[in-house]
């Protein structure tokens, strides 16, 4: 995966981004709107703005008077309600994946760096529920496409 793609998906794996971006495929908000429709604050807006802006899903519009408005790219305006739930979720899964592993692993206690020697009883059960989650959504995802390409 290319370092911009690792960056969308990293920019889209908080719920409140996905928000936003839903929010901006209507048409274009300020930074004010957007924290008003939201319900957050204007700083956290802008936190959020700005990883949208750094991946490259969001555009910085002209100054109108004294706003600055931001829209969603045109590229991602066709596909944003299938693409970017199903990418948030993976990138989320992957994350738990990660945190869960390093939780059951049994490390090497001498090894300067961190050394899988194996995984405790609990450590497998953990990977066989994770596997077959992870069978199930690859099903999930495999239905819900069928179905899209069905309806076009």
């Amino acid at each position: 995966m290319a370092q911009s793609e690792i960056a969308k998906v990293r920019a889209m794996s908080s719920p409140m981004r996905v928000k936003i971006l839903k929010l901006l495929k209507s048409r274009p908000y300020t930074l004010s709107e957007i924290a008003r429709e939201l319900h957050i604050s204007k700083t956290n807006s802008n936190v959020h703005l700005r990883k949208l802006l750094a991946a490259g899903l969001v555009d910085l519009g002209e100054k109108r008077g004294k706003w600055r408005y931001y829209s969603l790219k045109q590229e991602y305006r066709s596909g944003i309600n299938l693409s970017i739930p199903l990418v948030s979720l993976a990138f989320a899964i992957v994350s738990f994946w990660q945190a869960m592993l390093n939780r059951f692993a049994v490390v090497s206690p001498d090894h300067e760096f961190t050394e899988l020697i194996s995984f405790t009883p609990a450590g497998y059960v953990f990977l066989f529920i994770a596997f077959l989650a992870g069978v199930a959504f690859v099903i999930s995802c495999a239905l819900l496409l069928h179905k899209r390409l069905k309806s076009h």
